[in-house]
């Protein structure tokens, strides 16, 4: 009797070892089946975060992120033998995760930082580029260090890290009086209440702020300043526990680095004489480094 109690049990967890097995590979194998299926990638991306990801004067949208995203929709067409649609989707800090998880999109790069905490829900690509957090004032503001941020108010955009860190700086007192934080969907939103006066400073990334200033009005009015609140590694956020989608997106991005093809619209985006971001804005030797060192040898012959 107990020996037939005994087999049964073994039975019934084989049983469920086997669906567990079977449910974790077609989990794996979902995105990629799923792309291939409806030959369309959706990605995540930014309406107005210039020069990464914006709409632009005609309704288009552009940006370095953008580009490269479209390229390496268009390298995995190859891989795959199909040919696949990049569909852009709109998100802001605050529905850029969600809208991964819940499998709306299957990539998201717009100008997202690689961090621990957003690790715990959703995986990320390899760095895609680096920046800096600094603030926008108009130059008439008198606000210069980080300090003179305290007391002031400051726009951030909703669920960034930069809202995190400096209620975090507030709670320790390294801003005394608090900085009276005030958060927005979309920098753009951010701005204006900026140029009406209801906020004293925009903080979000450097080269966002720079793009800002530079499309508004009056450019000369603003000026983006330091020191850095931080620096980031960029990475495209994807869905967790998926080392096939994960293994195909950064095989085509690395294949588009091993290639030149990344140099090359970095370039067209920040270097020359006539950048499409509007300015310059090399990139070090160790972030060169990075991008490449971090590509498995060979992955130029991705598409072989």
């Amino acid at each position: 009797m107990i020996k037939e109690f005994l087999h049964r049990i073994a039975f019934i967890l084989t049983i469920c070892l086997a669906s567990i097995g079977f449910s974790s590979l077609s989990l794996a194998e979902s995105i990629l089946d799923k792309v291939i299926e409806n030959k369309e990638i959706n990605i995540g991306t930014r309406e107005a975060a210039p020069p990464y990801a914006y709409i632009d004067a005609q309704g288009n949208w552009t940006g370095f992120s953008v580009e490269m995203s479209k390229a390496i929709v268009d390298v995995i067409s190859k891989k795959v033998g199909v040919e696949l649609n990049a569909k852009l989707n709109p998100v802001t800090p605050k529905t850029r995760i969600p809208l991964i998880l819940n499998g709306t999109n299957h990539w998201n790069w717009g100008a997202t930082g690689h961090s621990l905490k957003r690790e715990a829900a959703v995986d990320f690509s390899y760095a895609v580029n680096a920046v800096c957090v600094k603030k926008l004032t108009a130059k008439s503001s008198g606000i210069k260090t980080m300090q003179d941020l305290s007391g002031k108010r400051v726009g951030v955009t909703k669920a960034s890290v930069e809202e995190r860190i400096i209620n975090n700086m507030n709670a320790s007192g390294e801003f005394n009086p608090p900085v009276k934080l005030q958060t927005f969907d979309k920098h753009a939103s951010g701005f204006i209440a900026l140029e009406q006066g209801k906020t004293d400073a925009h903080v979000t990334l450097d080269d966002t702020l720079i793009g800002i200033a530079r499309k508004s009005p009056n450019p000369d009015k603003w000026e983006v300043t330091g020191p850095d609140f931080f620096c980031i590694n960029q990475a495209m956020i994807l869905p967790n526990n998926d080392s096939k989608w994960t293994d195909m997106v950064n095989g085509a991005f690395c294949y588009l680095v091993t290639t030149g093809e990344y140099d090359k619209t970095y370039n067209e985006w920040f270097a020359g004489n006539n950048p499409k971001a509007g300015f310059q804005k090399p990139q070090s030797e160790n972030l060169r480094y990075l991008i490449k060192g971090q590509c498995p040898f060979k992955s130029e012959t991705f598409l072989n």
